[in-house]
């Protein structure tokens, strides 16, 4: 009995024993499990942003000499628009699929972690030369720019990735100054126009102070009620006009800062689509270029207005609400007068947000325009899907198209693609007679710029308006028919400008040198065959023709004697040049008057909005 009672107590010791075993372990799994959840993002699997900083922290401390660590954020560009138009279940399969490519450009001892959404970050400590961050970088980008087949869909995105290093000469920082700095510069590669790579250096901390310095300003002079608006003249040389006039007119911000001086948009471009500004920006810009058109209506002055919008502004949801109202505010304003001018800034707007609020303001009647059209990586896709009326063609582009032939081209091809589409046209950035001339003979007939006029406050625009023939005695000239602009010779005029550039920096290449020497060089030039062969020659009259055919031929003997080491005088070869162009230009406006009336060239400022 006593050895029963013995076993006994020794069975529930073991039970005791075994339960209290499974009970510390089924604990002990709870607790890892819980700590893994803590540590891990639940939908892929990897690190998570509490994870990051401890591995980060650790491995900062680690670096040997003759390593490196390197930190890169990878954003998914458009992923939000997936999410958007295709739903939740689409846009995690969409990011479980990115993680499995991504995982195939980087090595055992790398690091892949989600910070969240559709941000990643990979940590790689590499040591010598078999291993560049820019090599894993474009590995990743071709790896994400390959179509995702999820759930029947082919979905295209792209990736914007910031990288920081510790090493390699880099004052060493802690980790989290590290994730900071490639989170910085992963928004400078979206800005510069997403599917990017950006490296971090110290200019963006800089770039950083100054954003929020401007910031600050800008808020304040909001606060402070220090924002205007001045309005620039558009101009139309033809078209469905028969008489030239001034359709309507751009508002455009200014910032009256402390001082009282006054500031224009573009000094604040860094912040304009700021969260916290942009929407206040707007708001005040609707209210003010309304209340100015409906003042000028009241006086008779019937001219639309055209306005910027911030893309951050107008894909936010209660947008649409805001501009309704503000027209039931402005009854005696068309809503068919006022155009919103949509810019990329450099960064990818999604088409299918973008297309519900085009069709939201169609509705009411407003129209929309592209601004700095051939800029934006999506521009086209813009055309293609909204019912855009008009397209602002960038000032970047027509300053230079009469220096430059591939500008010419470009400003020629949106021209003729408006006219296909049968929208309309404006030319920014126009600050010579002969631009304008050119321009309206690409059949761009509405123009704006420095050339034209100048932004100005409300009640000077107005009286420019209402006598803007005497400002502008040309236009009429312009819109004439008669007068032969000839693209081949403006586009010849183009490459000597180049070439002559090149001469005045040293720079010819030895085949281009040779061809130059040649006596016969001016006649074989792009011009001189344009003077021998161009059918418009016969309709211009021989006293121009033959100054031309002076001007050029003297440019070209100073070129000879240049470079011969006869003449060291190279500036003076772009003085000889701009008699040519004035030869030219004078020559075709002849073409048009038998008087020869000339054409000078109007000198503006290039300074943007």
């Amino acid at each position: 009995m006593h050895i029963h009672w013995r076993l006994l107590a020794i069975g529930v010791l073991l039970v005791a024993l075994i339960l209290t075993t499974r009970i510390a372990l089924r604990s002990e799994r709870r607790r890892r499990q819980a700590d893994h959840e803590a540590r891990h993002d639940p939908l892929t699997g990897l690190p998570n942003r509490r994870s990051l900083e401890r591995l980060l922290q650790k491995k900062t401390a680690a670096i040997r000499p003759g390593e490196i660590l390197a930190v890169g954020l990878v954003d998914l560009d458009l992923f939000k628009e997936v999410n958007d138009v295709y739903g939740h279940e689409v846009g995690d399969a969409l990011l479980r699929e990115a993680v499995s490519r991504i995982r195939l450009c980087l090595s055992g001892g790398d690091t892949l972690a989600r910070l969240g959404g559709d941000e990643f970050v990979i940590v790689m400590r590499i040591r010598g030369p078999k291993r560049s961050v820019k090599a894993v970088g474009r590995s990743v980008q071709v790896q994400l720019r390959a179509p995702f087949v999820i759930g029947g869909h082919a979905l295209r995105i792209s990736s914007s990735i910031g990288w920081a290093v510790n090493g390699d000469g880099a004052a060493p920082v802690d980790g989290r100054t590290l994730l900071q700095r490639a989170d910085m510069t992963m928004y400078e590669a979206k800005r510069a126009g997403r599917d990017r790579m950006a490296y971090f250096s110290p200019r963006l901390d800089e770039a950083r102070a100054q954003r929020g310095h401007l910031r600050q300003r800008l808020a304040d002079a909001i606060s402070e009620d220090r924002l205007e608006l001045h309005f620039q003249p558009i101009v139309s040389v033809g078209g469905e006009a028969a008489e030239p006039g001034v359709p309507k007119v751009e508002a455009l911000l200014r910032v009256r800062e402390s001082d009282g001086s006054l500031s224009s948009a573009g000094q604040y471009a860094s912040v304009l689509d700021d969260p916290g500004l942009s929407v206040r920006i707007g708001r005040f810009v609707m209210r003010e270029a309304l209340a100015q058109g409906t003042a000028w209506r009241k006086t008779g002055l019937q001219v639309g207005m055209s306005i910027n919008v911030s893309p951050v502004h107008f894909l936010l949801p209660g947008f649409v609400e805001e501009l309704r109202q503000v027209l039931s505010d402005h009854p005696q304003f068309p809503p068919d007068q006022l155009w919103l001018e949509i810019t990329e800034r450099g960064a990818l707007l999604p088409i299918g947000v973008l297309q519900a609020a085009a069709l939201a303001c169609h509705r009411l009647g407003v129209r929309l325009s592209l601004d700095d059209f051939g800029t934006g990586n999506a521009a086209l896709s813009h055309v293609q899907h909204l019912n855009v009326l008009t397209l602002k063609i960038d000032a970047s582009f027509v300053r230079t198209m009469l220096t430059r032939p591939r500008d010419l081209a470009i400003v020629a091809g949106m021209a003729r693609m408006s006219q296909l589409l049968g929208i309309e046209a404006v030319a920014e950035g126009v600050e010579t007679r002969e631009q304008a001339l050119v321009l309206a003979h690409l059949g761009c007939t509405q123009l704006q710029g420095f050339g034209i006029a100048r932004p100005m406050a409300g009640s000077q625009c107005a009286a420019w308006i209402a006598s803007f023939s005497e400002h502008l005695p040309w236009v009429k000239d312009v819109m004439s028919n008669a007068v032969a602009v000839d693209l081949d010779a403006v586009a010849a005029m183009g490459r000597q400008s180049r070439m002559i550039r090149r001469l005045v920096t040293g720079k010819p290449s030895p085949a281009e040198r040779t061809d130059l020497l040649a006596p016969d060089a001016a006649s074989r030039s792009a011009l001189g065959r344009w003077c021998r062969t161009s059918p418009t020659r016969t309709r211009i009259p021989q006293f121009w023709m033959h100054a031309l055919h002076a001007a050029h031929e003297g440019l070209y003997a100073r070129i000879r004697e240049v470079l011969s080491g006869l003449d060291s005088g190279r500036s003076e070869l772009e003085t000889l040049h701009a008699e040519v162009e004035r030869a030219l230009w004078g020559a075709m406006m002849a073409s048009g008057s038998p008087q020869g009336v000339e054409f000078p060239a109007i000198t503006a400022a290039a300074t943007a909005d």
